[in-house]
């Protein structure tokens, strides 16, 4: 589970501060609220699964989103 304040590096290398999990109205799926770093402005809404899911990036399995500091 991602942890509220917590930042975390996308694969690609942004970096996102999670502002909380919350829960999509239509279907009642978990969703992650987080925010860009460099951007404040840029807020960003993705299932929980997609979140937490690993992506094959250079061959390799890693995750989508790594933890890398906490509040």
């Amino acid at each position: 589970m991602p942890i509220k304040g917590a930042v975390y590096r996308h694969y690609k290398g942004s970096t996102y501060c999670v502002v909380c999990v919350a829960t999509n109205e239509a279907d009642e799926t978990p969703v992650v609220v987080y925010q860009s770093v460099l951007e404040l402005e840029k807020i960003w809404v993705r299932p929980l699964a997609s979140f937490m899911e690993t992506v094959e990036h250079n061959n390799t399995r890693i995750p989508r989103f790594s933890l890398i500091a906490e509040q």
